[in-house]
């Protein structure tokens, strides 16, 4: 790995990564002027659940409108879920990727015009995940591996508010449970101000949001929970659109 992490191929995606996290994030609506990182143990949960025949249509019908996978649709409804929550055409997301037992992280900068519609929000999210170099593995050798000193201050300097991660199917064989909350972390402060941890149980997409209740109010996050799963529709009702598409 550290071999790895020292080669030119990856140093020279370096310039990227300072890039991506040289400007600091806008604010999120706190209900609780608590900027600070919170104890675990502060943690509250909002769900989302979508109806089986909802996310049969979202995993096997609108992936074919753009040429999308069902990771850049979800993003895309994040994107509008925010945008629409806070009125900022921005997002930073500490994305959270999964290949088999295999689990990796790296900052991800969406955005959108000002009043960009659905077809214009799914384009530019697909383009802007797909500039990932290596799909963000880099990052997390320079990060966790060479512990690059630069990157390490822009990571203090600008932490990251939002983490998201779409497990895909539940596969309890490899231990992945509803319980692994992407906002928490092993430590006894949580990582981020918000989590967004999704699935596909018995047919079903379902999404947990995790926050601390020292920052934001129950109330608040079941309405951004409710948002992101309207933002989920909405996608998807554009996709089956006959007027959809490339």
């Amino acid at each position: 790995m550290a071999t790895k992490a020292a080669s030119v191929q990856i140093q020279q995606q370096k310039p990227w990564w300072l890039n991506c996290l040289a400007t600091a994030e806008p604010g999120l609506p706190l209900d609780y002027q608590v900027t600070l990182a919170t104890d675990h143990l502060t943690t509250s949960h909002a769900c989302i659940e979508l109806a089986s025949k909802e996310t049969e249509r979202l995993l096997s019908s609108c992936p074919k409108t753009y040429h999308n996978t069902v990771d850049e649709l979800l993003l895309a409804a994040l994107l509008l879920t925010f945008n629409r929550w806070t009125g900022q055409n921005q997002l930073r997301v500490d994305y959270q990727a999964s290949a088999s037992e295999i689990t990796w992280a790296f900052p991800l900068n969406l955005s959108c015009h000002a009043g960009a519609d659905l077809k214009s929000i799914i384009r530019l999210v697909k383009a802007q995940y797909r500039a990932i170099p290596e799909q963000g593995m880099g990052y997390g050798l320079l990060r966790y591996v060479s512990k690059d000193a630069e990157l390490m201050a822009l990571v203090e300097k600008h932490p990251m508010q939002l983490a998201f991660h779409y497990w895909g199917l539940l596969d309890p064989a490899v231990g992945r449970k509803r319980d692994q909350f992407v906002g928490t972390g092993q430590s006894q402060l949580r990582t981020h101000m918000l989590g967004f941890t999704g699935a596909i149980d018995k047919g079903r997409l379902s999404f947990v949001i995790d926050y601390s209740n020292e920052q934001f109010e129950t109330r608040s996050i079941t309405g951004l929970a409710q948002l992101f799963g309207e933002s989920i529709k909405a996608v998807i009702c554009h996709c089956l659109h006959p007027s959809a598409g490339d």
